[in-house]
């Protein structure tokens, strides 16, 4: 498997269009204020974890193998988040499979080749969202974005944690990764505003394809009538994009648990996506919350007690 470093601006192209697509498919479904509140809490989070980046705990295999874990069920809920875009009984099960074998074959040619095609589907991808918010403004009615009080579900704790896969990716200068978290909250919550004073909320809180729904509404320049056929390919090109992440994070910590064995890492965790997907192994959406949270939420503690000991130790030692 090819290593290397990878730049800030490469790794946050790279995680702004991975992040579009599962946040636009999950918020859509959700209360603007439970967005909001998700996006700061979990956001603070992942730039908390990546400031207090601590060797001792990236090299732990105990926790390698529970990212690892976590990185498989992630791959195979954002590929099943896909089909959302697509209805029909068939392609509720090849959209996702055809995504974890595409995406476990680019991670295996190494991350910066992974980052690269990325990185590429970054401008397409934000033209085509763009569209979506600006087409969707004429339709909104003022009178259904009330201030609903409405808790963040599970689903958006664990979207908007998706990002602390890309720390385990090399990058130069290992800094926390700030635009592409922030423009996935303000995102979510324009998506949640928009789909809410179009659907209105009862609907939208009812329906996990809201957001297909919704683009079934929109008209490009008043005459591209079909414009969710556009708005399916761009969220499954995002989809991609996220799912390269983590099998790229994967392959990194496979490489940490089993040297040289990273590529073995991708297979065995694009299999185990698939059995997911087949065996319709899904967890509550609380539960998904939970145990987003129960898995880097110790990871983002742990990395700052031990970079405090590691800087009190760098005070002593001079």
């Amino acid at each position: 498997m090819e290593t290397g470093e990878l730049s800030p601006k490469a790794l946050s192209c790279w995680i702004a269009v991975a992040m579009l697509g599962p946040v636009a498919l999950t918020a859509a479904s959700s209360a603007w204020p439970g967005v909001l509140v998700a996006g700061i809490l979990c956001g603070t989070l992942c730039l908390t974890a990546g400031q207090f980046s601590a060797k001792k705990v990236f090299d732990n295999k105990l926790i390698c193998f529970a990212i690892s874990l976590w990185c498989v069920y992630a791959a195979a809920e954002v590929a099943y988040q896909a089909a959302l875009c697509f209805p029909g009984k068939a392609a509720g099960l090849a959209v996702p499979l055809v995504l974890l074998v595409l995406a476990a074959f680019g991670s295996s040619k190494g991350i910066n080749s992974a980052c690269a095609v990325g990185a590429t589907l970054l401008p397409l991808c934000v033209l085509i969202f763009a569209l979506v918010l600006a087409s969707g403004v004429g339709n909104l009615t003022p009178s259904r974005l009330q201030l609903a009080a409405v808790p963040p579900g599970g689903e958006l704790i664990f979207v908007f944690l998706l990002p602390m896969a890309a720390l385990w990716l090399p990058r130069n200068p290992a800094e926390p990764i700030k635009w592409p978290i922030i423009s996935a909250l303000i995102f979510g919550v324009a998506i949640s505003l928009i789909v809410m004073g179009t659907l209105s909320l009862p609907v939208a809180l009812t329906r996990r394809d809201a957001f297909y729904e919704f683009s079934k509404s929109l008209s490009l320049f008043s005459a591209v009538q079909r414009f969710e056929a556009v708005v399916s390919a761009a969220a499954v090109m995002s989809a991609y994009a996220m799912l390269s992440l983590l099998f790229s994070a994967v392959g990194q910590l496979g490489g940490r648990l089993l040297p040289g064995k990273g590529n073995v890492a991708i297979i065995i965790a694009a299999l185990a996506g698939i059995a997911v997907v087949c065996l319709g192994l899904w967890l509550p959406n609380e539960g998904i919350g939970i145990y987003t949270v129960g898995v880097w939420a110790p990871v983002a503690i742990l990395s700052a007690i031990f970079k405090e000991k590691d800087l009190k130790k760098e005070e002593i030692d001079t």
